[in-house]
Formats: C-alpha cells, sequence, structure tokens
C-alpha cells in the first residue's frame, strides 16, 4: 500500500475512528496502527472516553463527609454504588456529571491529543468527544436536537482539530450480531444500536473541524481498509 515506488502523502493530521460496537473500529484502528509502525510514520494512538475522573473525585469527597452516604460506601464497598438511588445521587451527581465529564474529558485532549499535534504527531483515535458525549446523553437520558446544539456540546466538539477526518463506520444488524457472536461479547438490542447510531451521527453533523467519511464494513476487511487509506492518503505529485 505505502512504499517507495507509489509514495503517499497523508491528507489529515488527526484520524477519528467512529461507530457502534462491532462496526469494526478496533480492527481498522489496529491496522491503521501497524501499517504507520511500519511505515515509521511519527504517530499517537489513543482511546479517551472519559474515566469521570473528577466525578470520582467528587464522589469520594462527599462520600467522607456525609454520614449517610459514608454508611453506604462502607457497605457496598466504592463511592459509585454508594451514590446510587440517593437523594443526594438525583440533586448533585446528575446535574454535575455532565459538566464534570467535559473537564475530564477537556484535561484528556490537551495532554493526549492537542499537545501531540503540537509536537507534530499525527494523532489516531478509537474513542473520542463524539463518544463521550453519546454517553453522557444516554446516562442523563437527554434526547433530541436541543442537546446536541446545546453550548457545553458544540464546545467539546471544538476539540475536533482542524485537519481532521471522522471515518464512521456502520454495519447492518445482522451483520452486528454475527460479529458479537465471533468474538463472544453480548448481543447487543436493536432499539439500542438504532438509538446510538443516530446519536452518534445527530452529534457527528456539529464536527465542523472534520471531514466526513462513511464507510460500510460489511464487505471484507482488506477491501474496507483499502477504502479507508483511499480517504486518508493522497497520492504526491
Amino acid at each position: 500500500m505505502l512504499n517507495h515506488e507509489n509514495p503517499l502523502k497523508l491528507k489529515y493530521k488527526f484520524i477519528y475512528f467512529l461507530g457502534v460496537e462491532g462496526s469494526g473500529k478496533t480492527t481498522y484502528f489496529s491496522l491503521l496502527l501497524r501499517l504507520f509502525t511500519r511505515c515509521k510514520i511519527k504517530a499517537r494512538y489513543i482511546a479517551i472516553r472519559s474515566n469521570h475522573l473528577f466525578t470520582y473525585i467528587l464522589m469520594n469527597i462527599v462520600s467522607s463527609i456525609v454520614p449517610s452516604i459514608k454508611e453506604r460506601k462502607q457497605y457496598y464497598g466504592d463511592a459509585l454504588r454508594a451514590f446510587m438511588n440517593t437523594d443526594l445521587w438525583r440533586r448533585l451527581y446528575y446535574p454535575l456529571l455532565f459538566y464534570l465529564d467535559l473537564l475530564s474529558v477537556l484535561v484528556l485532549a490537551l495532554v493526549k491529543v492537542l499537545l501531540p499535534l503540537h509536537l507534530g504527531y499525527v494523532v489516531v483515535a478509537e474513542n473520542y468527544v463524539i463518544d463521550t458525549l453519546a454517553d453522557i446523553q444516554r446516562r442523563l437520558h437527554l434526547v433530541g436536537r436541543k442537546y446536541a446544539l446545546s453550548v457545553a456540546s458544540k464546545l467539546l466538539l471544538r476539540l475536533i482539530p482542524m485537519y481532521s477526518i471522522v471515518v464512521y463506520l456502520y454495519a447492518d444488524y445482522n451483520t452486528l450480531c454475527r460479529r458479537y457472536l465471533m468474538r463472544g461479547s453480548q448481543t447487543e438490542p436493536y432499539a439500542y444500536i438504532s438509538v446510538r447510531a443516530k446519536q452518534l451521527l445527530n452529534l457527528l453533523k456539529f464536527a465542523s473541524n472534520a471531514r466526513i467519511h462513511i464507510v460500510d464494513t460489511r464487505a471484507n476487511i482488506l477491501s474496507v481498509f483499502r477504502k479507508i487509506l483511499r480517504s486518508l492518503f493522497e497520492q504526491s505529485r
């Protein structure tokens, strides 16, 4: 694919694989990683989904000073389960979760994406801000266009850098089910997959910094990978 006789130029500095579980993100992310390593392309590989860093810190602080939560933490063994289904959870955790997740992702994006780009690396992401926003939307039961257009969401989507491409991978539900079976993972319900795909595509509309390339992954792996490479590279002249 890449060789001295057929030199190719990478068109994007940031490459983001997006799609529902089973669509092929890890497969093509890994293939691209191997190709870049073999061709000595200076790259960083990341998978950022909010690790709830600041949420975790908040929960542990509160569970240490609020007696009722402290008792539940001693019983359940961790702060998250201690918070579940409490009045404090409903009044404090849910309203703050969205903004704490944004803050967590912002810190990770600065360190793992924006800094390496500034240092001249190509960055390839398997999970990034659109995945995080879809997770928060599902967790907080926020639906529809109003959420996607919120100021906070648009700010987070600005963390997708200039000179970026989002490769959106998809396959029909029967193909996804076969893949779940082959890898021994739980089969996700059709309703969940459908809603998740709509969430991702809805949020993707507002990724104004990136070119969007949609790829059907039902064909054989090599054929799909070649299609992805054609969108990433251009022939040098």
